[in-house]
């Protein structure tokens, strides 16, 4: 179920979208120039006042790969493998928001013991095992996203498989629902396609997983596109099955 965050003073939800960087992305020499554009661009296209403060995702690239790779090589069981791919998401979130001077967050697990109150005059719901207080309190500057690190939150939900075909796609998917996003807009390194999309045309191309199209299956209140990263300012809507 999406849980949206309640500003207790003013009485309204407080919206949330999500924007996921592809993590293949990050190897581009004018990467913060054409994320700066597009950042400037998804503001700009989604101007209305519900729109609500961007929350970003950042794939593991690279590092995953090589922790693919050791997977291969060694005995790792599916938790390790798991949670080494997790870490290499916290080391490119946190290579986004020094190279783009946006504000870092860690998605905040609910504290054993003195949470009650921890947020003075706000009241904030919270989702299982996560207070999204933090998140909500974070959530003040909306000219800068907030760029989210994903690891501990995800390694405590136990219903994400620890498996290889949960890809950082579905990781923002994941974050979509637990804020109740209104949007999730995909930033892909690919070609562009019609306007309209099918989910399972996008499934057959790989570029989301089988589990990415469960989690929104369950939760289809998330409007869902991708942008062209290299052929702004493309876009497709994505369609259910």
């Amino acid at each position: 179920m999406m849980v949206p965050c309640r500003d207790r003073v003013a009485g309204e939800a407080l919206a949330f979208q999500v924007m996921k960087l592809g993590g293949s992305l990050l190897v581009l020499p004018d990467l913060v120039d054409r994320l700066g554009r597009w950042w400037q661009h998804l503001q700009e296209r989604h101007v209305d006042a519900t729109s609500g403060q961007w929350l970003v995702v950042v794939g593991g690239g690279a590092l995953v790969d090589v922790v693919r790779l050791w997977d291969q090589v060694h005995p790792l069981s599916p938790r390790d493998s798991h949670q080494l791919a997790l870490a290499g998401m916290q080391v490119t979130a946190r290579l986004i928001a020094r190279l783009m001077d946006w504000p870092l967050l860690e998605f905040p697990i609910k504290e054993s013991t003195g949470a009650e109150g921890a947020v003075g005059k706000r009241e904030w719901p919270s989702f299982g095992a996560f207070d999204l207080g933090k998140l909500g309190e974070a959530a003040t500057d909306r000219k800068r996203p907030i760029v989210v690190d994903l690891s501990a939150a995800v390694a405590e939900d136990s219903e994400v498989p620890e498996s290889w075909e949960v890809t950082s796609d579905s990781l923002a998917m994941w974050l979509a629902t637990k804020v109740g996003a209104r949007r999730l807009v995909l930033l892909k390194a690919v070609s562009p396609l019609e306007s309209l999309v099918k989910i399972g045309k996008i499934e057959d191309l790989g570029w989301v997983d089988a589990f990415f199209s469960r989690m929104w299956s369950a939760e289809p209140g998330t409007h869902v596109e991708i942008a062209y990263f290299s052929h702004f300012p493309h876009f497709s809507q994505v369609q259910g099955a």
